[in-house]
């Protein structure tokens, strides 16, 4: 199993991927949401001139964002400086739009705009909708050395239900989604068939004495359950407020009035504060070790090593893992000393 790393793309420390390459990390994924973190293609491109090895890409570009030309252009441009290992991954906007108060792309235009992006990235020009009206482009200058199309760049597809999957499995080179459970990279590996499967989560490794419950595990875990929080959050609200989430019970109502307390017109940013970078104050309390051991993987080293050989025999190829801005180089340390070698 290839284990990469989730980086939040902030563009003054290029050098956090040059320690992710030394510690054996097979991938550094960069996040793209423009309105928190710093351009992904700009820290892409600083990393690429500072590494020789690791497998560079988005983590993951939102649809809809950008022109098709201009997402491929981007990605390409990459590729020029790290030919061969420079991938794109692309989502529906889970995070991205949602930022901006709008519900992601929909499936239908997010496989349309997937198929332009991996026709332009094949050196072949494309239909796409600029405006209002087709019109058909390329990326012309390829051969003057101002992109990379000769190299290929899988495409990967997020993907969290069963619609998305197949998209995933008709259009992409790979799959990543969330880690919930062996049974869903199971289920995943039905539909994609031999596509190669990225799983989602962050990976705590305990010291001595410690926990789910204790306070340096819920310091570390806490940004990637609070993402999920929100992301159930967002579902929540479309699927029409229901039933809580049944993971969420506990905490629902008193999540809920504190995320509500913010008005409409700003709530989306209040209900993504923080994403998978730190953890809003006033979600603390939110943190729990029935949480954390639901969304997050902790254990000892050998117990995390038996849990990942089984999400292996499941069908996972990679696990990416989430950890915070804070604590990243301590996590990503620890992972790589006492479980990455066994992997």
């Amino acid at each position: 199993m290839r284990v990469g790393v989730c980086v939040q793309s902030k563009v003054d420390d290029p050098d956090y991927v040059v320690r992710l390459e030394s510690r054996g990390y097979a991938s550094a994924w960069f996040a793209d949401s423009p309105t928190i973190w710093s351009d992904c293609y700009a820290c892409l491109a600083l990393a690429a001139t500072r590494t020789e090895r690791i497998r560079l890409g988005t983590g993951v570009a939102v649809a809809g964002l950008r022109l098709p030309t201009t997402t491929a252009g981007s990605i390409a441009t990459i590729n020029r400086l790290a030919p061969g290992r420079t991938f794109l991954a692309m989502g529906n906007g889970n995070t991205g739009w949602r930022l901006l108060g709008h519900k992601p792309v929909p499936v239908a235009a997010f496989e349309r705009e997937l198929r332009t992006v991996r026709t332009l990235l094949r050196g072949e020009p494309a239909e796409l909708d600029v405006r209002g009206r087709t019109t058909v482009a390329s990326l012309q200058m390829a051969d003057l050395g101002f992109v990379d199309v000769e190299h290929p760049i899988p495409l990967v597809v997020s993907a969290f239900g069963p619609r998305t999957m197949q998209v995933a499995a008709s259009v992409g080179d790979g799959l990543v989604t969330t880690l919930v459970s062996p049974e869903h990279v199971e289920r995943a590996r039905r539909v994609v068939g031999a596509m190669p499967i990225t799983g989602m989560t962050h990976a705590i490794v305990l010291r001595p004495g410690e926990d789910a419950a204790s306070e340096r595990v819920r310091e570390h875990a806490g940004a990637t359950v609070l993402s999920t929080v929100h992301y159930l959050y967002d579902k929540w609200c479309d699927d029409g407020r229901g039933a809580a989430p049944r993971a969420l019970a506990p905490i629902w109502d008193d999540y809920v009035a504190a995320v509500e307390s913010t008005p409409l017109p700003r709530r989306h940013e209040r209900v993504h504060a923080g994403h998978n970078t730190f953890v809003h104050p006033d979600e603390a309390r939110f943190v729990t070790p029935e949480l954390i051991e639901r969304f997050v993987l902790v254990g000892t080293p050998d117990a995390l090593v038996t849990r990942l050989r089984d999400y292996a025999d499941a069908g996972l190829d990679e696990l990416l893992l989430l950890p915070d801005l804070e604590h990243r180089d301590e996590d990503t340390d620890d992972f790589a000393r006492a479980v990455l070698g066994a992997l």
